[in-house]
């Protein structure tokens, strides 16, 4: 039996796009899969990349590191493709295959029993960087690697309902699942293609090993329009352009990007000329505000928009690693968000334009109408955070400390990433919990420095974070991501909640295919999670991007990927 194609909630990614110093130029080449051939030029041209925070890899799911903060990832487009990608409105688009599985020309089929078929065929002429052919075998050999034992895959989720990949003929791979599976054609690089030429007899020495080669780093090969040259490690990262890419040669001849993780430092660079685009996340939105102040009437740009990411406060919910314990009773945690000025934050941080939060349903996602009922609120009102907590029995001293009946103060850190806005994002969100009588520490991690997946899974108290809000239907709350050891702490969900009444909702959501029951599942998810607080959205992020005059077909920052380099084939430079 085959059943229509399953429709998802649209992620629309930006209702809010700030205007630029000048109009933004149109993204070329994205989800239409347009060559990007590359002009006549005179000479070598060279594009000049910022970011705060050195890659991991360059594919993400196997990388040697969970996290993504600090762009880590926007490098990944520029040596290597997938099977399918995200533009920069939410819009899924094939990108090594002809096209993405469909019901309608029976690349998707959905049986009686529960079990499908989706098949994947492969564009014709594709080249690794070594001159030999892309083929299916390395999709069958990506899902063999990606589910070895040993191998830790950031894909898990999407992985584990697939009983097999067979290929068929040297372009076609069939992926056969147990179960059914709504995003089944959005796997991203969670399925990855691989050079099996390469990989295969390295693979068979054990995962472990496997997945510490120096070809995941310095010495990749990819499938992408450039190739890597040279990876000076805390510095920068060489590529050049590949003149056999499956789409046309790339427009400009080298990427070079430039590890900078002072954002006031990547500002004085793009201002002196040493820069060309500087690329999420690392400058914030008020700094790049006042960047276009400054550039107002030349034909540099800032591109400003929200790709649907929520700034939030993150409790520990691992009883064995959070201090105090008395913040995982959800009674508090609602206290406690009742007391943080959300409006306040944006105000410090985005001038205001960010959008605040109340869940992980943002304001401009076509499913907020028929959501926002399920969300309850808590809106800021310290009078009532403090009826809360004195409900909990803990009450405010004649000194203006918060204690309990055994004369406890209520003391624990805050932990963020020391990025330009951070003192400013955390001094304004935790100005509420001073004023009640909380004794709050807060403490910033240079973003020069690896913070090690172990050590952030352990610390007490809260996180300020930034998360795609997608992930929150899955990855980010979910029991059978959490960070163990088993998988080297590498689990998407970082806070460590486990609610099984969530993980129902969410179990569900992970095989329901018609719209009215997954709306269904989703307001109770909201609810639940809303209700328990094991998150605090506060805001929904703005990501900047700077652009040098004469450099066009850079996108706006608003893909749900955060990523804003997955054309960068198509990036032209006069």
């Amino acid at each position: 039996m085959r059943l229509p194609r399953p429709t998802l909630f649209a992620l629309l990614g930006v209702a809010l796009t700030l205007a630029a110093c000048a109009p933004a130029p149109a993204s070329q080449g994205a989800s239409g899969g347009q060559s990007a051939s590359a002009p006549a030029s005179t000479g070598p041209k060279t594009i000049r990349v910022a970011l705060t925070r050195e890659p991991n890899g360059f594919v993400i799911s196997l990388s040697a590191s969970a996290s993504t903060s600090g762009g880590a990832i926007q490098a990944q487009n520029i040596p290597a493709n997938k099977l399918q990608n995200t533009d920069e409105k939410g819009a899924r688009y094939a990108e090594l295959a002809e096209a993405l599985p469909s019901t309608t020309n029976g690349t998707w089929v959905i049986n009686s029993d529960g079990t499908m078929e989706t098949t994947w065929k492969l564009r014709p002429n594709i080249k690794w960087h070594d001159g030999q052919p892309v083929t299916s075998d390395d999709l069958v050999f990506g899902y063999q690697a990606a589910t070895t034992p040993g191998v830790t895959s950031l894909g898990a989720s999407y992985l584990r309902n697939i009983s097999d990949v067979v290929a068929t003929d040297p372009l076609t791979a069939v992926v056969r699942w147990t179960r059914p599976n709504p995003v089944a054609d959005a796997p991203g690089d969670n399925l990855p293609v691989l050079p099996k030429h390469l990989l295969e007899d390295k693979l068979a020495r054990g995962g472990e090993a496997f997945q510490q080669l120096p070809y995941w780093t310095s010495e990749f090969i990819g499938n992408g329009p450039f190739k890597l040259d040279r990876w000076v490690p805390g510095d920068q990262l060489q590529f050049s352009a590949f003149d056999d890419y499956y789409r046309g040669r790339p427009r400009v001849d080298r990427i070079v990007i430039r590890i900078i993780p002072d954002a006031n430092t990547q500002v004085a660079n793009v201002l002196a000329g040493e820069i060309d685009v500087t690329l999420p996340s690392g400058i914030d939105a008020d700094t790049a505000l006042g960047v276009k102040d400054r550039w107002e009437g030349t034909p540099n740009q800032v591109l400003l928009a929200s790709p649907g990411q929520v700034r939030t406060l993150l409790p520990n919910s691992n009883p064995e690693y959070q201090n105090p314990k008395e913040l995982l009773d959800p009674r508090l945690r609602q206290a406690l968000y009742r007391a943080v000025d959300r409006q306040a934050v944006s105000d410090a941080v985005t001038r205001g334009f960010a959008p605040v939060a109340d869940s992980f349903i943002a304001p401009f996602y076509e499913i907020r109408r028929d959501v926002e009922p399920a969300i309850p609120q808590y809106p800021y009102d310290l009078a009532a955070a403090e009826r809360g907590l004195r409900d909990l029995g803990w009450t405010k001293g004649a000194d203006g400390v918060l204690r309990n009946p055994q004369g406890q103060e209520l003391r624990f850190t805050v932990h963020a990433n020391a990025q330009g806005r951070a003192e400013r994002e955390m001094n304004t969100a935790v100005d509420g919990w001073k004023a009640l009588g909380l004794q709050v520490e807060q403490q910033f991690d240079q973003v020069s420095i690896t913070i090690s997946d172990e050590e952030r899974v352990k610390r007490t108290g809260f996180s300020l974070i930034g998360g795609d809000a997608q992930e929150y239907f899955g990855d980010r709350i979910s029991c059978q991501t959490m960070p163990t050891p088993a998988n080297g702490y590498r689990g998407r969900n970082s806070g460590s909640w486990c609610n099984q009444e969530a993980q129902g909702y969410i179990d569900a959501l992970s095989v329901t295919i018609p719209q009215p029951q997954r709306l269904d599942l989703t307001r109770n998810l909201v609810r639940t999670v809303m209700t328990e607080l094991p998150i605090m959205p506060i805001y929904w992020d703005l990501d900047p991007i700077l652009v040098a005059a004469g450099v066009t077909g850079v996108p706006q920052p608003s893909a749900p990927t955060r990523i804003s380099t997955f054309n960068i084939a198509a990036w032209e430079k006069a």
